[in-house]
């Protein structure tokens, strides 16, 4: 929006046209202007609330509220809300009642109700159930980056941090975990208790968080220091590796408070571990939240897994000091938070995996991510415009979280491991529970260095793309970040001597010629060979694991019958004498990919009898996943397998996602378009991780024409799927939606889209050029 139509906002806050009341309708979302107003009025914030939980999630959840801070003189207040009026009881100013309306998602209190100094304001409300994730038994708050607006009035901007007080009603068979420790805990009358929360430290909206419902507890104490986890996982050998995460949380902890010199700034660290969370995890203060499958491995995990354990942990831990203790002023900085997480997660997985070659490790977790963003017509710089913080969710994306840990990594050997230290040790001090920008930070790295850290930060921080290498740095830099084009030849003769590469040199040759396979430089059908060649003799499970994902696009991409990929993935899974890791990652591809009747068959057998080759272990997520191929592949037996299925999964939670993912696996062709349907109602779109599963199934390469038709609806529906869904969700929906589809009729359908939407916000259009990387190059 045109700064002039904030005209009237600024003056009404800042009282220079003398208007008593503000009553202009201003634009929804938090702008930047309007954040600005805000943190130069006010000061010493704090909220206590209180909700009241029932146990019926379809029951509204009522609540209530008590304001206060300073402000720096008399002026309008301006308080973030998205929901309608009649979710707004009372409200109260300084004892005042006053009649309020909820305007563009804000509330305004005329400057004739304020004062200099301190004001408290009093709100009774219906809270806004859009970021409560309700289950049946229990639920969860979830308010990155702009969502805390959804559930309670309040300043929703990260450099308004506030100190927070909750107390909560619930049934009396719930827990209940916030951000600082329980104070006081009173039973009732109705088969209920209220719990009272200790007062936090400073924290930014998004930071605010409480989940309540039936849980199980465990602790673990090391030095003094005691952590809770809470779960709902039954499985016993999953429960039996509850050692191990306690000790990768307590190693991460360690490590980072050697590094900063700084104790861990919070009251505590719980972590609850929750079915079908929409992320890894989310570093919310003393109740830092987790996915159920990136935490509870299965009986016999791959080296990918428990890497991507410990880095999880790993990344959301580095957040308590780089986020939570600093906190980015605007999430157009919202990188230099997730940069800092993954470039400390990858630091700090090194010792805990001395066996690991942890530069092929990043190749794979860090730069191969960053790649399929950054080769796409959708590439961005790093750092972002933002105007309002109703787009912020849009900035999230691979090029944060995975190119920016590879080019501070340059940064930090650059400057020298200590200098580097010793200058975030001075961030960290000198904005200790405050607000930074990224030009803050960079200020603070200058003096530590006479590299020209600021030049280093415009290229690599504010330019977008993907570097095309010269011969001299693919061949001599083997991180070097970047692409080496190829032509037929150049190629052939990567294929002849890739044997005999190092480890990090055959990862390195393996992404460039994919590079140049998805560039159409190089042939799809023909890497595919090689790959399935290649198998063979790879024993290194970090690079089998990458071979089997690129030949698997590459053979979408060919468009043809190879059953050469296919022969070799059913061998490699057979082979006694081939270590587990290798069998099952080859098992897992095959039974994504396979078309060959007899492979097939041999697959559905295996299911039934639950007898795989001898010496693999399948757990239950693994039948799981191949009963749901098996029915795109049996449409014939497709109740059979759905009942058979069903009746092994002993999990409430799991057996409610599989009750979801499974309509989109119909073999009636009506039933899935209802079920498509569906998803175009925002109450059909939660949990988001069954949503995905089932898009997966609607948008298989199986399906044809079919997934095509969806792409139209499906892109239509995405400014609606920004507004109610989670930050990830945008860009997974158009992935899941686009992401197998190489056919001319889904580029037609692509273009037709864009071409017809050319209005489309910037940020939320490049989620889908990003999604449709080879359909639009």
């Amino acid at each position: 929006m045109h700064r002039l139509a904030y005209l009237g906002l600024i003056l009404a806050l800042f009282s220079f046209a003398g208007c008593d009341r503000a009553d202009e309708r201003f634009v929804s979302g938090v702008s930047q202007e309007l954040a600005s107003a805000r943190f130069a009025q006010i000061r010493d914030l704090r909220y206590r609330l209180h909700f009241d939980l029932p146990a019926d999630r379809e029951a509204p959840v009522e609540a209530s509220e008590t304001i206060r801070m300073q402000l720096q003189e008399k002026g309008t207040v301006i308080l973030d809300f998205r929901e309608s009026d009649v979710h707004l009881k009372t409200l109260s100013i300084n004892g005042d009642t006053i009649s309020v309306s909820i305007e563009n998602e804000h509330i305004v209190i005329p400057k004739k109700y304020t004062k200099p100094g301190e004001n408290t304001i009093r709100i009774d409300f219906t809270a806004g159930d859009q970021s409560l994730n309700r289950r049946e038994e229990f639920l969860y708050t979830l308010l990155v980056p702009d969502r805390a607006r959804t559930l309670f009035p309040c300043f929703d901007q990260p450099d308004l941090k506030a100190r927070y007080t909750l107390s909560l009603s619930v049934p009396d068979r719930w827990t209940a975990v916030s951000n600082t420790y329980i104070e006081e805990e009173t039973q009732e009358n109705d088969g209920r208790k209220t719990i009272r929360f200790a007062e936090t430290e400073p924290l930014s909206t998004y930071l605010f968080s409480f989940v309540a419902g039936k849980f199980e507890r465990a602790f673990s104490e090391r030095a003094g220091r005691t952590l809770s986890m809470y779960y709902r996982e039954t499985d016993s050998d999953k429960l039996a590796q509850q050692p191990a995460i306690f000790s990768l949380v307590f190693d991460a902890l360690d490590y980072l408070e050697e590094y900063t010199g700084i104790p861990y700034p919070f009251a505590k660290y719980d972590f609850i571990v929750l079915p079908d969370f929409q992320y890894g995890g989310m570093e919310h203060t003393g109740a830092t939240l987790y996915n159920d499958r990136r935490i509870f491995l299965g009986a016999a995990p791959t080296t990918d897994e428990l890497l991507g354990r410990a880095q999880l942990i790993a990344h959301e831990t580095a957040h308590m000091w780089f986020g939570d203790y600093v906190t980015m002023k605007w999430f157009d900085d919202v990188w230099t938070k997730e940069v800092f997480a993954n470039w400390f997660a990858a630091q700090m997985v090194r010792p805990a995996y001395p066996e690991v070659n942890h530069q092929l490790g990043d190749l794979k977790s860090y730069y191969a991510p960053a790649y399929a963003e950054d080769r796409t017509v959708g590439s961005n710089a790093i750092q972002r415009p933002l105007d309002n913080l109703s787009n912020a969710g849009l900035i999230y994306c691979n090029i944060i979280y995975d190119k920016a840990p590879v080019v501070m990594d340059m940064l930090a050997r650059k400057m020298g491991p200590e200098a580097f230290r010793r200058g975030l040790q001075a961030y960290l001090t000198q904005y200790a529970y405050g607000n930074a920008t990224w030009d803050d930070l960079i200020a603070i790295l200058d003096r530590k260095t006479d590299f020209d850290v600021a030049q280093w930060s415009h290229h690599w921080i504010k330019e977008p793309g993907m570097p095309c290498l010269d011969a001299e740095a693919y061949q001599t830099d083997s991180m070097a970040y970047g692409w080496y084009p190829l032509d037929e030849e150049a190629a052939e003769q990567e294929y002849a001597q890739y044997k005999a590469l190092g480890e990090t040199a055959r990862m390195r040759s393996l992404m460039n010629l994919y590079e140049n396979v998805w560039r159409k430089r190089i042939d799809a059908a023909r890497f595919v060979t090689w790959a399935a060649e290649a198998l063979y003799g790879e024993t290194n499970p970090l690079i089998s694991g990458s071979l089997l994902g690129y030949a698997s696009d590459a053979l979408r991409i060919s468009g043809k019958p190879l059953p050469i990929l296919e022969q070799t993935l059913r061998v490699l899974a057979s082979e006694k004498q081939r270590p587990h890791e290798l069998r099952l990652q080859a098992f897992r591809t095959l039974f994504s990919l396979a078309e060959d009747p007899n492979t097939c068959d041999w697959l559905y057998t295996l299911w039934e009898r639950q007898q795989p080759p001898q010496g693999l272990q399948l757990g239950e997520t693994d039948y799981t996943s191949l009963a749901y191929q098996l029915m795109l592949r049996f449409p014939d037996k497709f109740t059979q397998i759905r009942d058979m299925q069903r009746a092994r999964i002993n999990h409430p939670d799991r057996l409610a996602s599989f009750d979801f993912v499974v309509q989109a696996a119909s073999p009636d062709a009506e039933a899935r378009q209802a079920f498509f349907q569906s998803l175009m109602q925002v109450e059909n779109r939660r949990p988001e991780s069954r949503v995905l599963s089932a898009l997966d199934l609607l948008c298989h390469p199986l399906r044809g024409d079919e997934a095509v038709a969806y792409i139209h609806p499906a892109l239509e529906i995405l400014p609606e799927i920004q507004r109610t869904g989670d930050i990830f969700f945008p860009a997974s929906w158009c992935k899941r939606i686009l992401g197998s589809q190489y056919s001319d009729a889904a580029r037609q359908a692509v273009e037709d889209f864009l071409a017809s939407h050319e209005s489309m916000h910037p940020l939320l259009k490049t989620k889908i050029l990003q999604a449709a990387g080879y359909l639009l190059q």
